[in-house]
C-alpha cells in the first residue's frame, strides 16, 4: 500500500458516530484512524461521481460568472461586480 504523506483531520458528526467507529475499530482490530480512512474511501467510491454530477451545473455557472477560476479557486467578489 502506498504511503500517503498528507493528512486530513476529521471530526465525526455525532456521539453516535464516535461510538460506532470505536466499536467497529475494536471488532476489526484497527485504529480509529485506519477505520476512518476505510470509511472515507468507501464513501468516495460510492458518492464521488454523483456529487460531481450534482454540482457540475453550479460550477459551470460560477465559471461563467467568473466566481471561480478553472482550478476552482474562488475569485474575489469585487471582480464579479467589476469594482
Amino acid at each position: 500500500m502506498p504511503t500517503i504523506k498528507e493528512r486530513i483531520t476529521i471530526t465525526p458528526d455525532s456521539e453516535k458516530d464516535v461510538k460506532q467507529i470505536k466499536i467497529l475499530a475494536n471488532l476489526t482490530k484497527v485504529t480509529h484512524s485506519k477505520l476512518g480512512a476505510r470509511i472515507i474511501s468507501e464513501w468516495l467510491k460510492t458518492n464521488f461521481q454523483k456529487e460531481l454530477e450534482e454540482h457540475y451545473q453550479t460550477l459551470s455557472l460560477y465559471k461563467k460568472l467568473n466566481i471561480v477560476d478553472e482550478d476552482l479557486t474562488v475569485m474575489k467578489y469585487t471582480k464579479v461586480n467589476g469594482r
